[in-house]
């Protein structure tokens, strides 16, 4: 393979590469939007956050490290109590 093939093969290579992290970064967004939906009881209609708590939050999202880390640990709580919360034991249905 010659010099301007072997360019070519890297660019397109790289050009693939770039599309495919493009693709994820935006399905990892579109997750972490679902998770503080959920979180934040957007789905149900239920978020008691005023525009400041929002702008503090946002604040320590830019500011912490580890805030996506943390964020999804408390997630999972969230989720595991949420779920005990709306079931119905003797009917074995959630509300």
């Amino acid at each position: 393979m010659g010099a301007k093939e072997n360019f070519n093969h890297n660019l397109k290579k790289a050009m693939r590469q770039h599309e495919f992290d493009r693709n994820m970064k935006q399905q990892s967004l579109e997750s972490l939007i679902a998770d503080l939906e959920y979180y934040y009881e957007e789905d149900i209609n239920n978020c008691t956050m005023t525009n400041k708590d929002w702008i503090e939050e946002l604040a320590k999202a830019m500011t912490y490290q580890n805030y996506k880390q943390d964020f999804q640990e408390e997630l999972k709580e969230y989720q595991e109590s949420r779920e005990v919360r709306h079931f119905k034991p003797n009917e074995g249905l959630y509300f």
